[in-house]
Parts: structure tokens; C-alpha cells; sequence
């Protein structure tokens, strides 16, 4: 099989009842030349049970056990052979052009003004808010132009405009994709890895900026989060259960969560 454009990887744990929408969505993509890596960190078989209903050779079914959050994302990435690597959470489902429009904004800025092949993408999400009673979908705004925007410029806003969402600022891999060499780079950086151990998605985004020079921005949600019940920020925020269960599957614990994160974002 020849290299695929995308990499969608798909990292879970105990979610069985929703793996199985979040794999549809990638492998009824419009675009085809993608690869599905699941990394399976279930306690038990049920989600190897959901993955043997899906018939599609482009899917690769990794499975580990035993890991931390940001332990089976980094297993899983291993696994990924693409050209760009999206991470897709099990809660979340893509668009059914999702990957079609994002190769083709790409493509459309590679070499613009001069400039290289971007390697550090983003796009809006959807969200359907089933902890809400009763439950809303909120949109994303949308409908601007697709945009490069200058590394420095996003940290800046990051750092100095406290009200605006940090999802606006970082680039996020499981609201994005990044190249493959990117993610090399970062790999060979002083963390060695590409997820960190506490805040996998934030530290990656904060490195890719580091790394890369723009991140040209989609602005089109190609993503829906179909559930936010589910969501470990979600528990955190309301001190729920799933939250304090994440919390305890690193060493150290709370103290090294609350105390060691490398950035904190304001939420």
C-alpha cells in the first residue's frame, strides 16, 4: 500500500459504545487515500469486538492496555505512516468531506508567497452538548477565509489576550493535522516524544509553533464532538469521576498535574 495522505490516528479506552460512529466517519471519508490507526487501550475486548465489524484495509488495529492517555497516543502515532497525522478522539466524528477540504487547503497554500508546503493545519469543531439539559449543538462561526498565520503572532495571543480561547491560538491535533516531519522533529527534541505526559495536546501544540514558522488556519468546522458528557476536561472542570480517574494514572498524581504542567491555559 502506498503512502496515504492522512493518517487519522484514533486513540481510545472503555468507550465501545461510541468507537464505532468515530471509525465510520473516517473510513466513509470522500477523500480516500488515508490510513485508520486505532489505538486500543481498552480494559477489555469490547472495543476489538466494535473494530471486527468494520472491513477496510486501510484500518490498523493496534492494541495496547495498561497505558496512560498520553502513553496510547504516543503508541499509537508509531503505528501512522501519513503524510499528515490527524488524531480523531473518540468522542469526536469527521465530517464527511473533512480530509478532502483539508488536503485541498493545503495544497492551495503550498508554496504561497514564496513559502513552504504548511505543516502545522488546524480547523473549527462542532459540538453537541449532551451534558446540557436538555442537550444543544453549538457551531462553530465560521465563514472566513482559510488563513497562514505567523507562529510568533499565535504565541503572542496566546500569552496576552487572557479572554480569547486558546483552541484559537494553539494549534491542536485532534482539531488539525501536522506533517509527518514535523512531528520527527519534535521526536528528536529534548522531550524525545511527541505527546507529553500531562498535557499532551496543549505541549504539542506549543512545540509545533515552536517548530514551524505559520499554521494556516481552516476556518470551516470539519469535526463534531458528539459528546461532551464523556470529555475528561469536561469531568475536570465539574470535578467528575472520569477527570479524577485521569488524574490518577500518573505518577505523583494530583500533585504532578496541578503542580508540574508546563503551561496552564485559561479555561
Amino acid at each position: 500500500m502506498s503512502r496515504p495522505v492522512f493518517s487519522v490516528l484514533l486513540p481510545t479506552k472503555n468507550r465501545s459504545f461510541l468507537v464505532g460512529e468515530a471509525i465510520r466517519s473516517v473510513l466513509s471519508q470522500s477523500l480516500r487515500e488515508l490510513e485508520l490507526v486505532i489505538s486500543d487501550n481498552d480494559d477489555t475486548d469490547a472495543t476489538s469486538n466494535v473494530v471486527r465489524q468494520f472491513d477496510d484495509a486501510r484500518l490498523v488495529h493496534a492494541r495496547t492496555g495498561g497505558l496512560s492517555m498520553p502513553d496510547n497516543w504516543e503508541a499509537g502515532l508509531a503505528h501512522c505512516r501519513g503524510e499528515y497525522i490527524a488524531v480523531l478522539e473518540d468522542k469526536q466524528i469527521l465530517k464527511p468531506r473533512a480530509l478532502e477540504t483539508a488536503w485541498n487547503e493545503i495544497k492551495r497554500f503550498s508554496g504561497a508567497g514564496g513559502g513552504q508546503t504548511p505543516r502545522a493545519v488546524t480547523w473549527l469543531s462542532d459540538r453537541f452538548d449532551d451534558g446540557m439539559r436538555p442537550p444543544r449543538l453549538w457551531r462553530a462561526p465560521g465563514g472566513k477565509q482559510s488563513a497562514l498565520r505567523s507562529s510568533d503572532d499565535l504565541l503572542k495571543a496566546f500569552l496576552n489576550d487572557p479572554k480569547q480561547n486558546y483552541k484559537s491560538t494553539v494549534p491542536l491535533i485532534q482539531i488539525g493535522c501536522v506533517h509527518a516531519s514535523l512531528l520527527d522533529e519534535i521526536r528528536k527534541g529534548p522531550m524525545g516524544r511527541c505527546f507529553h505526559a500531562v498535557a499532551p495536546d496543549v505541549v504539542l501544540g506549543l512545540l509545533q509553533l515552536t517548530y514551524a514558522n505559520s499554521v494556516l488556519q481552516i476556518q470551516e468546522a470539519l469535526v463534531l464532538y458528539q459528546s461532551s458528557y464523556h470529555s475528561n476536561g469536561r469531568s475536570l472542570t465539574v470535578k467528575g469521576s472520569v477527570g479524577n480517574q485521569f488524574i490518577k494514572q500518573f505518577p505523583g498524581g494530583a500533585s504532578i498535574f496541578y503542580d508540574h504542567v508546563p503551561i496552564k491555559a485559561i479555561t
